[in-house]
């Protein structure tokens, strides 16, 4: 294993020198710079860091978009023997304030004049921030406190000029053990922890994973999930940077089908709630296209899933399928394909569990998606499926090098190179985070099926328990419910109840279509969800799911709102994920009105 994670980046610069290594998606069009050009940009950040104070250890503040100059900061710092501590950038200003306090951050660099306002708006609260850098400085006023990513830049060249050693000597500083990264986790059940994720870490994964992951210089990806989380960071940046891979990065969200369909990628990282927004915006335009388009597709797919135990299993299939699997290409795949680029080879689906229907759609459709599994703590994967081993509705193998093993109530227990050192100054949180024996606990229920591969059925901390007594995975019955295309979310509640009841959010497109189709002239997305016959058909699909369900399990009563869950409305986690804590405690009025009868 490599010392430390500056020299995994150097040994890239060395072998791909000119070769384009990023590009970002602008208004004016794409912008790419070579791996000799990121290291010089990486070089004058940390040499200009280290000239402002930035001593070995210190921890720099991170916040702004996935971008060329957020992955230059990141290794700037880290090149600086510096720790990273990222902030997601829709955090109000005081998450922010939350996070550059607890982690003492000397630094904090941001993209633009309103993460900077956060960091100004809080800044009493911040005695030990000495320096706020803007790398997008329209409409910045600096000081003594603010200054521009060009000026600190300007500093480092400044400073290798005068000492052309130094930026090799800081490279040669941190150790493998040594601290990294802090990664606040989302907080769905309480306030942030800082996960300290070290060097080696970090290095464990891409040295684990390296032939598992089949990528190299020739592979192109989309960076669209934030790099502030775990997932795209130490599943995206760094095997990116191990292995060559050219990131791409999204002008933005709302731009990222156009940005996805010019890239051309290879590879993509993507959260399930993604792969079933576009399964249902597929879903969607063939609903509402011919009688025949309909059939076309609906035969195609059908043939598709029919191939997809054959393809996954590689084995040839009988050859009637395999003529029809072509004209089901010729017809409809090839074109799905194109909607993608034309050329991606696989799509890894992490951080939550990915509906079986949704990957047998992909699967079908000839566009590969493999699930893994890991969490902040365990630097992201844990367990991987390959595109030569893989088994849908699992989330694959364990990555070698790695251990898992089963608490006595089926809880996941990890030990490895990968696991965390422990959470920032929470002492006893890492205690409560670990077996007396040195096994991190995840917090996740699951199994091994008979083929050896991982299977998560809950989480430890969701279980509901009833008044009965009896003990309900919540997640079983809600990942039943995603399939269905016109529920947005849906969360089931009942602990300590006679009986389990649940809201419910309803996806604005599909509802509208099914509407239209029902011949309901009502197009007011708020008067929809009232509608008694939006309520209905709501309350028949919850009955279809019912049948599938142990009796105490079954939803017995629901309120549809008005509205979706939200990350800025706070019942959702940055990486999409319900706070089920938030979303009980904001609807407890809702949810009681279920139970007036019986309470």
């Amino acid at each position: 294993m490599l010392k430390n994670l500056n020299f995994l980046f150097q040994q890239s610069v060395k072998t791909w020198g000119d070769r384009v290594a990023l590009r970002q998606r602008t208004p004016e069009g794409w912008h790419e710079i070579s791996w000799n050009q990121w290291n010089e940009a990486v070089r004058e950040v940390c040499l200009g860091i280290h000239k402002l104070g930035l001593e070995e250890g210190d921890r720099a503040a991170l916040i702004g978009k996935n971008c060329i100059d957020w992955v230059v900061a990141d290794q700037g710092i880290l090149s600086a023997r510096g720790v990273v501590v990222p902030i997601y950038v829709t955090n109000p200003a005081p998450d922010v304030a939350y996070i550059v306090e607890n982690s003492e951050s000397k630094f904090i660099i941001v993209e633009n004049a309103e993460h900077l306002k956060k960091v100004l708006e809080t800044r009493d609260r911040l005695p030990k921030l000495e320096r706020a850098i803007v790398w997008d400085a329209r409409d910045v006023e600096t000081d003594d406190f603010v200054i521009t990513m060009d000026e600190l830049r300007e500093m480092g060249r400044e400073e290798h000029a005068r000492n052309p050693e130094l930026f090799g000597q800081l490279l040669e500083g941190p150790k493998c053990e040594d601290l990294a990264t802090i990664v606040y986790t989302s907080g769905t059940t309480g306030p942030p922890k800082g996960a300290m994720i070290s060097h080696g870490n970090i290095l464990s994964v891409c040295e684990s994973t390296d032939s598992m992951v089949p990528a190299d210089e020739h592979d192109e990806t989309v960076s669209f999930l934030p790099l502030c989380h775990v997932f795209e960071r130490m599943g995206g940046e760094f095997p990116s940077i191990s292995k060559g891979v050219t990131v791409n990065f999204a002008e933005s969200m709302d731009t990222l089908a156009r940005d996805i369909s010019d890239a051309k990628p290879t590879i993509l990282l993507a959260v399930p709630r993604v792969c079933e927004k576009i399964y249902g915006a597929i879903r969607q335009r063939v609903e509402t296209s011919p009688a025949p388009v309909k059939a076309i597709f609906r035969w195609s797919l059908g043939v598709g899933r029919k191939m997809t135990p054959y393809k996954l299993s590689h084995k040839s299939p009988p050859l009637p399928l395999g003529l029809q699997y072509a004209v089901a290409k010729r017809m409809v795949f090839n074109k799905l394909r194109e909607a993608v680029g034309g050329k991606l080879r696989f799509m890894v689906a992490a951080g939550a569990p990915l509906s079986t229907e949704v990957a047998y759609f992909f699967h079908a459709a000839d566009i590969f998606v493999v699930e893994g599994y890991g969490a902040t703590e365990t630097s992201a994967p844990a367990s991987f499926n390959t595109l030569n081993d893989c088994k849908i509705g699992t989330v694959g193998k364990i990555i070698p090098g790695i251990e898992v093993k089963f608490d006595t109530d089926g809880e996941i227990l990890i030990k490895g190179p990968n696991v965390f050192m422990g959470y920032w100054r929470m002492e006893e949180a890492t205690r409560e985070a670990f077996t007396s024996d040195g096994w991190f606990r995840t917090g996740d229920i699951g199994e091994f099926d008979e083929d050896g591969y991982l299977k998560i059925t809950d989480r430890k901390k969701d279980l509901i328990i009833t008044a009965g007594g009896k003990n309900i995975a919540p997640q079983n019955i809600e990942n039943l419910m995603a399939n269905d295309p016109m529920v947005a979310q849906f969360v089931a509640y009942g602990d300590r109840r006679k009986y389990l009841t649940a809201v419910v959010t309803l996806d604005e497109a599909e509802l509208e279509r099914w509407a239209a189709q029902q011949g309901i002239e009502e197009k007011d997305y708020v008067a929809l969800t009232e509608h008694p016959k939006v309520i209905e058909e709501v309350r028949k699909r919850i009955e279809a799911v019912n049948t599938q369900l142990a009796r105490y399990e079954t939803i017995k009563d629901f309120r549809v709102l008005d509205h979706v869950f939200t990350e800025e409305t706070g019942e959702l986690t940055p990486t999409q994920k319900v706070k089920r804590k938030v979303v009980n405690q904001k609807y407890k009025d809702i949810y009681d009105s279920m139970y007036e009868e019986t309470y």
